[in-house]
C-alpha cells in the first residue's frame, strides 16, 4: 500500500510538470494577455515580470510553486491575485457535489435497464439498450450539453442529466454484460432449480458474483465523469472547476491550471485506490 501511495504521488509531481511544461511552451504568458488589455509601460511591466518570478527559469517557477504547499496555498493566482487553495476550494466541493450525483444517477438508471436486459436477452429493454448505447456513445459531452441546452434552455438539473446521460451506455453495457455472466454462473442455476427468484436470487447470489469488476469500473466512472465535466461546466456555467481552469488557461495563470490538474489527478487517483481497496475486501469475503 505505501508503494501505491508513493507511486500515486510521483505520478501527480509528474502531471503537475507536465501541466507547467506545456503552459511555458506556448508563446507569451500572464502579463502577455495583461499587457494587451492594458496601458502599461514596458518598464512598469517588466518590474511586475521581476515581482512574479515571470522571468525565471521553468524549473525554478515550479519549484517555487511545490514549496508554496508547504505553506498551504497551493501557489499564488495571477489573474486573481490570492492563493489558489481558497480560490479553488469552493470551486471542487462544487465540482465534487455534481460528479456525485450525476454518478448515482448514472447507475441507477444503467442498473434499471440492465436487469431487465440480462434476465430477458433479445427482449425489448435488451434491444432498446443496444440501440441507446450506440446513439450515445457516439456524442461527447460537450455536444450533449449544447443539445441539452437547445432542448431545454438553461436549468439547474441539465449539469447533472448531461453527465449521467454520457456516462449511462458505457455503465449499463457493462452491467449487462455481469450480470449475464453471473446469471449463467452454475450457483445462480442451481439456486434458480431449488425455486429461489427475484429480489432473493440478485441479492445473495448474482450481485456477489457481478461485484468484483464492477466496483473497479464505478472508479473509473467517477473519474471518466470528472474529465468530462470540466467541458460541461464550462458550456452551461457551472462555477466548478471546470469553468476555473478553463478562465486560467484563457489567462496564462499557471499555478491555477496546474493545481486544477494536480486535484483532478488525485480525484481520480483516490477514486481508483477505494475501488482496489473495496475489490480487495469482497474478494477476502468471497
Amino acid at each position: 500500500m505505501v508503494r501505491i501511495f508513493l507511486r500515486s504521488f510521483s505520478l501527480l509531481a509528474a502531471l503537475a510538470f507536465f501541466t507547467f511544461l506545456l503552459a511555458d511552451w506556448a508563446p507569451g504568458d500572464f502579463l502577455t494577455q495583461f499587457e494587451a488589455s492594458s496601458a502599461t509601460s514596458a518598464e512598469a511591466s517588466e518590474a511586475l515580470r521581476n515581482r512574479l518570478a515571470l522571468d525565471q527559469p521553468l524549473l525554478s517557477r515550479f519549484s517555487f510553486w511545490l514549496a508554496s504547499w508547504s505553506r498551504g496555498e497551493c501557489g499564488v493566482s495571477l489573474a486573481y491575485q490570492t492563493s489558489v487553495c481558497g480560490l479553488l476550494a469552493p470551486r471542487l466541493l462544487t465540482t465534487l457535489q455534481l460528479n456525485f450525483l450525476a454518478t448515482l444517477l448514472a447507475w441507477l438508471s444503467a442498473a434499471s435497464l440492465a436487469i431487465p436486459a440480462a434476465s430477458r436477452p433479445k427482449g425489448w429493454v435488451d434491444l432498446m439498450l443496444s440501440g441507446m448505447a450506440s446513439l450515445l456513445l457516439g456524442l461527447p459531452e460537450i455536444l450533449l450539453a449544447l443539445l441539452a441546452v437547445w432542448l431545454f434552455g438553461f436549468h439547474s438539473f441539465l449539469p447533472y442529466a448531461v453527465l449521467a446521460l454520457a456516462a449511462l451506455p458505457t455503465l449499463a453495457l457493462h452491467l449487462r454484460a455481469s450480470f449475464t455472466e453471473a446469471l449463467a454462473h452454475p450457483a445462480v442455476r442451481a439456486s434458480q432449480h431449488y425455486g429461489i427468484r427475484g429480489f432473493a436470487l440478485w441479492w445473495h447470489y448474482v450481485l456477489p458474483l457481478a461485484a468484483p469488476p464492477l466496483i473497479a469500473l464505478a472508479g473509473l466512472s467517477f473519474g471518466g465523469l470528472l474529465s468530462g465535466s470540466l467541458l460541461v461546466e464550462a458550456a452551461l456555467g457551472v462555477p466548478g472547476m471546470g469553468s476555473l481552469v478553463l478562465e486560467a488557461v484563457e489567462a496564462r495563470d499557471t499555478a491555477v491550471v496546474a493545481a486544477g490538474v494536480g486535484a483532478s489527478g488525485l480525484l481520480l487517483m483516490a477514486a481508483n485506490l477505494l475501488s482496489r481497496a473495496a475489490q480487495e475486501s469482497l474478494r477476502s469475503r468471497l
